[in-house]
C-alpha cells in the first residue's frame, strides 16, 4: 500500500509541486531556457522546506469527513448548464467545434462579462462538489451530473480550467483513500499520462492544426527530443510544467527597472484578477504593459507565482507572495470549519492551487482562487437564510436515476 495522505496538504502540495518542475527542467529538450542559478535554486528550495514544516505543524487540520448527497444537485446542475447555453448564444457557437471548424479562438474571449466569472468558477467548485458526494456514498446518479459538467468544460476548451477540477478531484480521492494499492497507483500513474498526452493533442488541435513542427521550432525542441520515440503531445506539458521557472529566472537575470510601487503590486497581485480589473488602471501599471519584457519566448507568457512579483518588487515581492500563500493556506480551513459540506472541498482547492502556483500566480487567477469565495456563501449565507429565518428554496428536488 502506498500513503498518498500527502496530497491533501495544500502544503506538501507545494513542496511536490516545485520539486517535479525542477525534476523536469532538468529534462533540458529546449535550448531555450537558461540555467537555472544559484540565487533562484535556493530559494525555491528553501520555500520547499518551509512548506514542508508547515505541513507537518498543520496536517491535523485536514482531516476529511464524507458527505450527504445534496438535495439539489439536479437545480444546482440545470442552472450551470443554462447558463453555459446562453453563453454559446451570446458567443455565436460551441468553442470546441469552431476550433474543428478552423475558426480562431481562445477562451479569453468567450462568454458574457461578469456573468463569465462566476460561471467559469462556480461550475469546477460544484464538480469538485459532487465528486466529493459521490466518493461519499458511493451514489451512481450523480455520475450523470459530473459527466455532464466535465462534458461542458470540454465544450468550452479551457485546458487549464478542466486540468485544475480533475486535480481537485484527486485530492477529494486521495482524502478519503489515504492509502491506495499498487495497483491503483500504476493506473493513476497511467490516467496522469493519458491526461498530459491529451492536453498536448488539445494543444496541437487549438494552435497549431497541422502544422505540429511549428512548434518544436519556436520552442527550439532540441535534436535528441525531436528524434526520440516520445509523442510530441509530452512536450507540451514539458513546456506548461517548465517554462515558467524558465521565465522566473530569466527575469531574475534581466529584469535591470524595478518600481517597487507598493499600492500598484498588492491590487496586481494578492487579490483575484476580476477585482484588479477595476481598480488598477493600465495606463497606471507601466509593468503590465511590460509584462511580456522578460520572457524566453513571447508564446510562453507564465512564469510561476514568482515572475511578475519580481519584475515589480524584486526579491521582496517574491518573499510576500510567498508568505501570503502560505497565510492563505493555513487560515482558510481554520475559517471553514471541518465539520462543514464544503470543506472538503476547499482543501481541494487550496491544494490545486499550490500546486498550480508552479505555473502561474493562482491566488490572482479568478477562475480558482475565486472558487474559495463559494464556501462561505452556500454555507454561512445559506444556513443563515435557510436554517435561521426558516426560508425554503422554491426548486423542485429532482433526482436522475440510472
Amino acid at each position: 500500500m502506498i500513503n498518498v495522505k500527502f496530497i491533501s496538504n495544500p502544503f506538501y502540495c507545494y513542496a511536490m509541486g516545485f520539486s517535479l518542475v525542477l525534476f523536469v527542467y532538468t529534462w533540458s529538450w529546449s535550448t531555450l531556457y537558461p540555467k537555472i542559478e544559484i540565487n533562484v535554486f535556493l530559494f525555491i528550495v528553501s520555500t520547499i522546506v518551509v512548506s514542508l514544516i508547515l505541513g507537518i505543524i498543520f496536517q491535523k487540520k485536514y482531516l476529511y469527513k464524507d458527505v450527504k448527497v445534496n438535495n439539489y444537485n439536479f437545480a444546482f446542475t440545470a442552472l450551470i448548464v443554462l447558463g453555459y447555453i446562453v453563453e454559446f448564444i451570446y458567443n455565436k457557437g460551441i468553442p470546441l467545434f469552431l476550433i474543428f471548424q478552423g475558426d480562431a479562438y481562445s477562451h479569453y474571449d468567450f462568454g458574457i462579462p461578469t456573468f463569465h466569472v462566476f460561471l467559469q468558477t462556480i461550475a469546477p467548485f460544484y464538480t469538485i462538489y459532487l465528486y466529493h458526494q459521490y466518493i461519499s456514498s458511493k451514489n451512481k446518479n450523480l455520475i450523470f451530473y459530473l459527466v455532464i459538467l466535465f462534458f461542458l468544460s470540454v465544450l468550452v476548451v479551457n485546458r487549464g480550467s478542466t486540468l485544475m477540477t480533475l486535480m481537485s478531484c484527486l485530492v477529494i480521492y486521495c482524502q478519503k483513500k489515504q492509502f491506495i494499492s499498487y495497483k491503483a497507483f500504476s493506473a493513476l500513474i497511467i490516467a496522469l499520462l493519458f491526461v498530459f498526452y491529451m492536453f498536448g493533442f488539445i494543444g496541437f488541435a487549438r494552435s497549431f492544426k497541422d502544422h505540429e513542427d511549428y512548434l518544436f521550432e519556436i520552442a527550439e525542441a532540441k535534436d535528441s527530443f525531436r528524434e526520440s520515440l516520445i509523442p510530441g503531445e509530452f512536450f507540451w506539458f514539458y513546456l506548461y510544467a517548465s517554462s515558467p521557472i524558465a521565465n522566473f529566472q530569466n527575469a531574475v537575470n534581466e529584469a535591470s527597472q524595478i518600481r517597487y510601487n507598493l499600492l500598484v503590486f498588492t491590487g496586481s497581485e494578492l487579490i483575484p484578477d476580476f477585482v484588479t480589473k477595476r481598480i488598477i488602471d493600465p495606463a497606471i501599471d507601466p509593468d503590465k504593459v511590460e509584462g511580456d519584457k522578460y520572457l524566453i519566448a513571447k508564446f510562453l507568457t507564465v512564469g510561476s507565482i514568482y515572475y511578475d512579483p519580481f519584475r515589480r518588487m524584486g526579491w521582496f515581492g517574491v518573499i510576500i507572495i510567498f508568505v501570503w500563500l502560505m497565510v492563505i493556506m493555513a487560515f482558510v480551513p481554520i475559517l471553514i470549519k471541518a465539520d462543514k459540506p464544503y470543506f472538503s472541498t476547499t482543501i481541494a482547492i487550496l491544494c490545486t492551487m499550490a500546486l498550480f502556483s508552479t505555473f502561474d500566480n493562482m491566488i490572482r487567477f479568478t477562475g480558482l482562487s475565486f472558487q474559495l469565495v463559494y464556501p462561505f456563501l452556500l454555507g454561512y449565507i445559506g444556513r443563515y437564510y435557510f436554517k435561521t429565518k426558516k426560508i425554503k428554496l422554491i426548486i423542485p428536488r429532482i433526482t436522475i436515476k440510472i
